[in-house]
């Protein structure tokens, strides 16, 4: 049920078209105010033509009693209570999408009118979200790669960050990949096939070709390779790809790359200054749960990422969470800025709002201080990121909002 906004009467879902439906609540309009709509419409158009040709009715467009131009005359607001049409009505509060009298109304009709003006107001906001976020929850793949490929790579600071992924530009590391397979050094490759990935998951809407081959010339034990055929898969698997298919293999991957002796080692230390000196293979235990939860996710795709009624969207999303969580065993926050953001961008997924803000708040943080004190302009994909991290803090609010009226 839905209240039409033109003559405010509650209507079932088959009264409205689709299109009207689709416009939200306080907006739509069902099938006979539009119908009227256009009537009134094709009226004073005709009024219009007539008036221009010199035929019959020339001149008698319907008029407003100032001299403006009208249809039917739209229907006035009624008490909700008294029913009345008289006199001043104000909107409710709430909802904002019902009139009363005054207060003596709004009170004798509140019994009635609670639970419809939640659920308007909830309505209301979600609309809100969906308008400020309207991508939903995981980002198209490709999208974020044109981003950063339109804006290339700018020169780094020559002082260090101790971030180690500051520096980096994902598309970059691929074109890097895809010229060490040509000039046949695949280890290299693999590694900068993975390290692109880690960082931008949306590089796998590209032509996976190279990254296949880099994966085939490496010995089948290699952990980097193991870790990247996480995001080759489903391009080599078309023809029998299913869910349970592609989940079941990476868990198996990610159960023989956590057998390794390095599954619990820190790809870094305090003491490294560089991406050449890092652990890869503990690099590549962390890189493939983060592909594990990144790909979960995208498998439980929603548009309204705060649909407290859709389970499954829930447990699959808080396991990624989970997953992405036990990445800080490889991956220490503080030297990679890819997992504070994975690690903001899932407790915001799951409706962890305290965790969300803390995170997302230390991305944009960490970026504006990099840029003070080191003087570095950030490349492509990290102003893409900090603006995705202050966008999701905006809605942190409306999230708040949601939380305290159960609905998330």
């Amino acid at each position: 049920m839905r209240d039409c906004a033109g003559c405010n009467n509650p209507l079932a879902r088959s009264e409205y078209s689709k299109n009207q439906w689709a416009k939200g609540s306080g907006i739509s309009k069902c099938k006979t105010c539009v119908s009227g709509s256009e009537a009134a419409t094709g009226d004073v158009a005709g009024g219009a033509a007539a008036a221009g040709s010199g035929g019959p009715g020339g001149g008698q467009t319907a008029t407003s009693t100032n001299g403006s131009r009208t249809g039917t005359a739209a229907p006035k607001p009624v008490c909700a209570n008294c029913k009345k049409s008289d006199g001043d009505l104000k909107l409710c509060t709430g909802c904002r999408h019902v009139h009363y009298c005054g207060r003596e109304c709004q009170l004798a009709h509140r019994k009635a009118h609670k639970k419809r003006c939640k659920e308007l107001e909830m309505e209301r906001l979600m609309q809100r979200m969906t308008e400020s976020f309207p991508r939903g929850v995981l980002p198209e793949p490709e999208a974020h790669l044109r981003g950063a490929a339109a804006v290339g790579n700018r020169q780094p600071s020559s002082t260090p960050s101790k971030f180690l992924d500051l520096d980096l530009v994902p598309f970059d590391l691929w074109r890097r990949g895809v010229a060490l397979v040509n000039e046949g050094d695949m280890d290299g490759a693999a590694w900068n096939f993975l390290l692109g990935m880690f960082m931008d998951f949306g590089l796998d809407g590209n032509q996976m070709t190279p990254a296949i081959n880099a994966i085939a010339g490496c010995d089948e034990n290699d952990p980097v390779a193991m870790a990247l055929s996480i995001t080759t898969w489903q391009s080599q698997n078309r023809h029998r790809l299913t869910k349970e298919r592609h989940l079941g293999f990476i868990e198996d991957v990610c159960k023989r790359l956590e057998s390794d002796a390095s599954s619990g080692a820190l790809a870094t230390s305090t003491a490294m200054s560089s991406i050449d000196q890092v652990n890869r293979n503990a690099f590549a235990v962390g890189a493939a749960k983060l592909f594990h939860a990144r790909i979960l996710a995208r498998y439980h795709y929603c548009t309204n990422p705060f649909d407290a009624h859709n389970r499954t969207f829930k447990a699959a999303h808080q396991k990624s969470a989970d997953i992405i969580n036990t990445a800080k065993t490889n991956f220490d926050p503080d030297r990679w800025l890819t997992l504070q953001y994975e690690l903001g961008y899932s407790s915001f997924d799951t409706g962890n709002i305290r965790k969300a803000k803390q995170w997302l708040q230390m991305v944009v943080k960490s970026l504006k201080k990099e840029q003070t004190e080191r003087g570095a302009v950030l490349n492509g994909h990290w102003l893409d990121t900090r603006a995705s991290a202050e966008q999701k803090l905006q809605m942190v609010p409306m999230m708040e909002q949601a939380k305290r009226m159960g609905r998330l």
